[in-house]
């Protein structure tokens, strides 16, 4: 039998009765682990579910950024201490470790078997319901502390590595331009590919730089009543260029009445300009991309819809993920640019989804979201700003 302390300091399980906590601790194990041995493994299946008595444990999970035959895989850590629960995807089906478990200093945890916790969960709905629910309260946490940290790292390293890129991308343009002495044809070449690269690096950073921010999902800065129409106008004129250099049609379909809208102008701006750059990216010459407006009574649906390569049956679920890049992607990127849409649309409370080809269509593809008509995105009425005021100018 271990010792009921544990349990009761316990995110977990501090509100069960006190009966249950002690035939907890009588069905709890205490198990020790050297430094850097493994607790378990991400991928095998979850037997037990662990409180942290003493020690550190380092969490880990292998991310790959890229498309499969061509990504990395990288490692990601959280540290938990005493009185942090390990392996909580035990009492939750399918029963698969989601990250593997390290100790990083000597620890001891209580274990705890997974079918001993599904009888007890079965004699007891009761403590069921009170497990589960500091099981969620303890995951959404977790949630939030890691969005966070990740938002601050990537504001914090992408800051640090703009501002000698900008220095490098300075004096290669003095240089271009002949303010530093002739320069060679061959030369020129070289420092121009150079540009390029550094030029590519700073919106890859600026990219990074835009999550961090649209993360929080805090809008009300930069709300106003703007017009809908002018703002994808203006995602149009960003894309018009490449469109037209490719040999792909552009439509606009937005109805003459419809009224402005309370909304970030710049942030769905944005939005609809990378749903339009990627479907000009797909598209194949003579192709058509076409941006439709339709007013659906308590909602407004903004539709990016083209005739291009289409989207895999397989791709589609995760089109939306941060670092996701589909097979046929062949620029280069970071794969955020729909992740980037998605959280702007979820900030002002839309949907956003995927189809493809889309209905009626034997080919292409179609990106649709949804922007709600009363708006409240983080403002309060007495903080409403007045019409005109953010307007996309």
């Amino acid at each position: 039998m271990v010792n009921l302390e544990a349990l009761e300091r316990s995110s977990l399980f501090r509100d069960l009765p006190a009966a249950l906590l002690r035939r907890l601790a009588a069905m709890g194990e205490e198990r020790s682990y050297a430094p850097g041995q493994r607790i378990f493994q991400e991928g095998e299946g979850a037997t037990h579910l662990c409180i942290i008595k003493e020690g550190r444990v380092a969490l880990e999970m292998d991310l790959q950024i890229g498309r499969a035959e061509a990504g990395e895989r990288r490692t990601f850590a959280a540290v938990l201490g005493p009185p942090d629960c390990l392996g909580w995807s035990a009492i939750v089906p399918p029963h698969t470790r989601t990250m593997s478990a390290v100790a990083i200093q000597a620890t001891t945890v209580v274990a705890f078997e997974r079918e001993a916790l599904e009888r007890l969960i079965a004699d007891d709905p009761r403590a069921g319901t009170l497990l589960m629910r500091g099981l969620a309260q303890m995951v959404g946490n977790r949630l939030v502390e890691a969005r966070a940290k990740l938002g601050f790292v990537i504001a914090m390293v992408s800051h640090e590595l703009k501002a000698p890129l900008a220095a490098v991308e300075s004096y290669l343009q003095v240089m271009l331009c002949g303010y530093a002495g002739e320069v060679p044809d061959r030369q020129r070449e070289m420092l121009g590919r150079c540009s390029i690269r550094v030029q590519e690096l700073i919106e890859l950073i600026n990219s990074l730089l835009r999550v961090s921010r649209i993360e929080t999902g805090d809008l009300s800065a930069e709300l106003g009543v703007a017009s809908l129409q002018d703002v994808i106008e203006k995602a149009v004129e960003n894309v018009a260029a490449a469109a037209r250099e490719k040999g792909v049609r552009l439509q606009v379909r937005v109805p003459a009445d419809l009224l402005p809208l309370l909304m970030a102008p710049l942030r769905i701006q944005e939005a609809v300009s990378n749903l339009l750059d990627n479907s000009v990216k797909f598209t194949p010459s003579d192709g058509e991309v076409v941006v439709t407006v339709d007013d659906r009574g308590d909602d407004i649906r903004v539709q990016v819809r083209d005739t291009g390569i289409g989207i895999a049956s397989s791709e589609l679920p995760r089109v939306f993920d941060e670092f996701y890049r589909g097979q046929m992607a062949q620029s280069k990127g970071l794969g955020l640019g729909l992740s980037l849409v998605k959280k702007i649309v979820e900030a002002h409370r839309g949907q956003i989804w995927a189809e493809s080809p889309p209905p009626g269509e034997a080919r292409g593809a179609a990106i649709t979201f949804t922007l709600p008509k009363a708006l409240a995105v983080h403002l309060s009425p007495g903080d409403r700003p007045p019409a005109g005021h953010g307007e996309a100018a």
